[in-house]
């Protein structure tokens, strides 16, 4: 699985799929497909028809979208950008101690 995580630019897509990714799956939904894009050693394609032999019960996401994922997993270690949809950050006052 070396090098996966290398590459330049995202992958074209809504950032809007992501969160809607994010929203439909459960965290261990998506760890178990993102293993699956590692075992299929980046091939889409065939992550995808490995989680669904696995998980036949299961909606499985499109290539693009694990394509996306894997991304997001690897710039961000999350599978939303920094901060999308948060609004504000919020400023925090340190405490003083006396």
């Amino acid at each position: 699985m070396a090098g996966l995580c290398e590459g330049g630019n995202e992958p074209s897509g809504s950032l809007k799929a992501i969160c809607k990714l994010c929203d439909m799956y459960s965290n261990q939904e998506l760890a178990e497909i993102h293993f699956m894009y590692g075992k299929a050693d980046g091939n889409a394609a065939l992550a995808r028809r490995l989680y669904q032999e696995r998980y036949p019960q299961r909606q499985c996401p499109d290539r693009k979208t694990l394509v996306r994922l894997h991304y997001r997993l690897c710039e961000y270690g999350k599978c939303n950008s920094p901060g999308l949809g948060r609004g504000r950050p919020r400023s925090t006052t340190p405490e003083v101690q006396e």
